[in-house]
């Protein structure tokens, strides 16, 4: 078989906050292709979220390497990207095979399927499903056969049984020279969920799969499944030991949906870093449950190089916790935060407001117990409505589009207040926070880069006054879509 070409993009939008992290998820399809076929395919990866013009980039791919099949990664707000991209591609190269995986594929299933330049849809974890469905196409076999696809038989789509969730986790180790496939330099000039860093590059990482939790809000289960999956301590320390000696890198960002689920994991991990000799810096953006964590191991954490902990607690008001199953004490979160802060580590707090029936006075609740708290830093998103976009489809009636469906979005809202008044009370809130001049000073104090804080807590103060003006103007407020840098302030 002559030598095919992959293409693997990853589309990316910078709405308001959250700039673009190396894309762990298609550099494990790419490690899984390569484990898999060898030198059969040539991959390369375009990240749109680092790329100045991402049609131009994907022209310019197009002509220098033709390739034979592309893959997206897509959140469903970027499906308009997405849709554009694969236009691009086949007005290029008409028998290009396209794939689409990520979040949306996963949320949308035979919906992606109406594009009409998209092949294949692969929904669920994509690192079985692409080998398979690499030699199916290969093989010339029925398609059907497949696990984990939606595909077109006969002009309708047809979805095949889902994907056994992996069990080996360590099967996932990422061959060094796939990630050369990206530049990994390239993503210390953006701001991610972490906000300011003490270095100025960082290594991805991903120790575990799966969450057993049942929070209705979180789409990651469609995913990731609710099975908790681990890659053992000693494979997963040995692959960020091997990466920081390649790169001369020692900050880590965790990006595991609940990390601190295992304790005894946690010190196992702990205690191989610090056997590595290496001065780790860590810090984990996607959020740890805080009524899990405990003073022994937030000492491990902080011992190891922990300096900032983003902790998930949504909401303050016990009915909305129970309502939304995910059920957080609120009491223990309020603990940890506390015990978070007195080591010195960083701590912050993602909110979600608008939730379906959710009252004004429990929206206030939540923002009284950010306020309350020793937080260094509070996140306050709208409510997403994932689940009522699958019930509705794309801007039915009741239904959200799916440029909407992201955590800023000026839309109207689930709950009973109007989008309007939502977004005036995210505004307040997030004033109220940053103007603390206790806050500050405490964040002053215990940033990992002071100038850096600075000039960030600068461009925080300009946006508040920025959006108070327009608002009092009464100009809609629309997040910036592709702008080229957000950076928060710690």
């Amino acid at each position: 078989m002559a030598r095919k070409d992959i293409l693997l993009i990853r589309t990316h939008i910078t709405l308001s906050a959250g700039g673009p992290v190396p894309p762990l998820g298609l550099l494990h399809i790419a490690g899984a292709i390569y484990k898999a076929f060898g030198e059969k395919y040539r991959v390369k990866i375009i990240d749109t979220g680092i790329s100045e013009d991402p049609l131009a980039g994907l022209s310019a791919a197009m002509r220098e390497i033709k390739p034979d099949i592309v893959g997206f990664s897509t959140l469903s707000c970027e499906s308009s990207l997405m849709n554009d991209m694969a236009a691009l591609v086949k007005q290029n190269k008409s028998d290009t095979l396209i794939i689409v995986g990520g979040a949306h594929a996963t949320l949308a299933k035979e919906r992606v399927l109406d594009n009409p330049h998209v092949d294949v849809v692969v929904y669920g974890e994509g690192d079985k499903t692409i080998v398979d469905l690499l030699a199916a196409v290969e093989e010339k076999t029925d398609p059907g056969c497949v696990k984990g696809i939606v595909y077109r038989e006969q002009g309708k789509a047809a979805l095949t049984e889902p994907q056994p969730l992996l069990q080996n986790l360590d099967s996932l180790t990422i061959p060094l020279h796939v990630w050369d496939l990206i530049d990994i330099y390239a993503y210390g000039r953006y701001s991610n969920w972490n906000g300011a860093q003490k270095e100025k590059y960082y290594i991805p990482a991903m120790s575990s799969r799966g969450c057993p939790f049942h929070c209705t809000f979180c789409r990651s289960k469609d995913n990731f499944g609710q099975q908790f999956r681990m890659r053992s301590a000693e494979s997963f320390v040995e692959e960020i030991k091997s990466l920081s000696e390649k790169y001369h890198i020692s900050e880590v960002h965790f990006f595991d949906d609940v990390f601190n689920l295992d304790k005894e994991r946690v010190r196992n991990i702990c205690a191989l870093l610090k056997r590595t000799g290496h001065k780790w810096n860590l810090s984990f953006p996607n959020g740890l449950r805080a009524d899990l964590m405990d003073d022994d191991v937030l000492t491990n954490l902080k011992k190891t190089g922990t300096y900032k902990i983003h902790y998930g607690i949504e909401s303050a008001s016990p009915r909305i916790q129970k309502m939304i199953k995910k059920e957080l004490d609120l009491d223990k979160t309020l603990k940890t935060i506390r015990i978070t802060v007195s080591k010195g580590i960083i701590a912050s707090g993602y909110f979600i407001l608008g939730f379906p029936t959710e009252t004004r006075e429990e929206i206030q609740r939540t923002v009284d117990f950010a306020l309350k708290s020793p937080l260094d830093n509070a996140y306050f998103f709208k409510f997403t409505d994932f689940l009522g976009y699958q019930r509705a489809g794309h801007g039915a009636a009741g239904g959200p589009k799916e440029e909407d469906l992201h955590f800023f979005t000026t839309a109207g809202t689930a709950g009973g207040l109007s989008g309007d008044e939502l977004n005036g009370i995210v505004m307040a809130a997030q004033q109220r926070f940053y103007l603390d001049i206790r806050r500050i000073a405490r964040g002053f104090v215990t940033a990992p880069r002071k100038s850096l804080f600075a000039g960030n807590l600068l461009r925080i103060y300009a946006l508040i006054l920025l959006t108070f003006l327009l608002r009092k103007l009464r100009i809609p407020v629309k997040p910036p879509l592709n702008s080229p840098r957000h950076d928060r302030r710690r």
